[in-house]
């Protein structure tokens, strides 16, 4: 039973799914002593790295301070651990300079396909943190797994330096590492290389040439090479080839699988470009109702495809309509990340304009005065502030209103929002 929730709370991680992995592992840790030494270090670096990504970075220490006796006696383990140290440190700002010393001592006593297998791990934490000498580490990868013959390891490092170049706009870099890589990798990577070259040609601006590389790609890619070849029909204006692709990758998708939820998405947007609402409409649906039974849940998505639906019906003035999907969303956020996801404040002032559409004024004072509470930053305090103002007038506050609208378009005009701030001098005009 533990190893098989050990094994679920890895794939929620693997998924960015951190609040649910931690919730499942949390109680194992009661079991420690019940475990075998590798299943009490997974659990334990698991714990620290469900931790870490919560912000939680105090109690990742913790987990990881637990962890590391039982990675002293494996080379392998314990190089892993210095790494998961070394996140934990770039996260913090405290000790870099000595956890990276740690980790080189742990790398170097390393060989072989193991060490290059570690050399890449270190070289995706330091690019996780936008270190700059994360291309130099993958550059030291792939040549360590090169020499220990290992093509999967090289591929794998040659990629991520190839991201790199391509982040950086060195195109050319990126386009010959990746064509020399392609010639000796294996199945592995080889979709991954494929999908990278063509994305590094569209950002080109060489259509033909990114067409070639994503045709390229092995069949088992076939959804994400419909989506990209979506994404090139729609840059050309031909939508209803682009709505083709979709409607191809989706075929190549099980409803289980997040992705045919995120192709639905794209979808339903593809169709609001072409003003065919009522497709837009029920094509989100129908990712919602997707997005219910993935394995595992995947509750940032179901937020986010809610928060999507409940807009398009607000737009279509279906207000008593989007106030339930909007409020689903909020909930959702809130189960995922409690109250510091940066999406939240944004949900709720939505929701709080269709709460005001829908004539449930007191509701929405309260999803707009959260909203503000929450705002990440001066542009969502001000759409707040305006969303406030307007329901003080729907109440007939009028001095009330001018207050939340004078602020907002102090806020609009501070972060340079011309129409924005315009908008809201217009409001402010109809109050007299």
């Amino acid at each position: 039973m533990s190893v098989r929730k050990l094994e679920t709370a890895e794939q929620l991680l693997a998924r960015g799914q951190a609040l649910e992995a931690h919730a499942e592992l949390l109680p194992l840790a009661a079991t420690l002593s019940e475990l075998d030494g590798p299943s009490s270090y997974r659990l334990l670096r698991g714990l620290a790295a469900a931790a870490q990504r919560l912000g939680r970075l105090p109690e990742a220490e913790r987990w990881l301070e637990k962890a590391g006796p039982f990675a002293a006696a494996d080379a392998v383990v314990r190089a892993d651990w210095t790494l998961a140290r070394l996140a934990n440190a770039l996260a913090s700002g405290a000790a870099v300079a000595e956890r990276e010393a740690e980790s080189s001592r742990a790398l170097d006593a390393l060989s072989g396909g193991e060490q290059a297998e570690l050399l890449l791990r270190r070289a995706e934490v330091l690019v996780s943190f936008g270190r700059g000498d994360a291309l130099a580490a993958f550059e030291r990868a792939a040549k360590a797994a090169s020499a220990s013959g290992d093509a999967t390891f090289e591929a794998a490092a040659v990629l991520g330096a190839a991201r790199i170049h391509a982040g950086a706009k060195a195109y050319d870099a990126a386009e010959r590492l990746l064509r020399d890589v392609l010639t000796r990798a294996g199945p592995e990577l080889a979709a991954e290389l494929w999908l990278t070259l063509g994305d590094v040609k569209f950002e080109q601006g060489d259509s033909a040439g990114a067409e070639t590389a994503y045709r390229s790609a092995p069949a088992e890619a076939s959804a994400r090479v419909a989506l990209r070849l979506a994404a090139l029909h729609v840059q050309a204006g031909k939508l209803d080839e682009a709505e083709a692709d979709y409607l191809a990758g989706l075929t190549a998708l099980p409803q289980k699988d997040p992705a045919a939820a995120a192709v639905l998405d794209e979808l339903a947007s593809l169709y609001g470009r072409m003003g065919r609402f009522d497709e837009a409409r029920a094509a989100l649906q129908k990712a919602v109702s997707w997005v219910q039974v993935a394995q595992p849940a995947d509750l940032l998505l179901e937020a986010h495809l809610r928060t999507r639906l409940g807009g398009l019906l607000l737009s279509q003035q279906q207000a008593a309509a989007a106030v339930p999907e909007l409020q689903l969303a909020a909930a959702r956020l809130a189960g995922e990340a409690g109250e510091r996801h940066p999406m939240l404040g944004g949900v709720l002032n939505t929701l709080a304009v269709a709460q005001l559409q829908a004539g449930t004024l007191g509701p929405a004072q309260a999803s707009a005065a959260r909203a503000l509470e929450l705002a990440a930053d001066d542009t969502a305090s001000a759409q707040a502030l305006n969303t406030l103002g307007m329901i003080e007038v729907a109440k007939g506050s009028a001095v009330a209103a001018r207050a939340h609208f004078e602020k907002s378009k102090v806020l609009f005009e501070q972060a340079g929002m011309k129409d924005e701030a315009g908008g809201v001098q217009k409001n402010l005009a109809a109050l007299g």
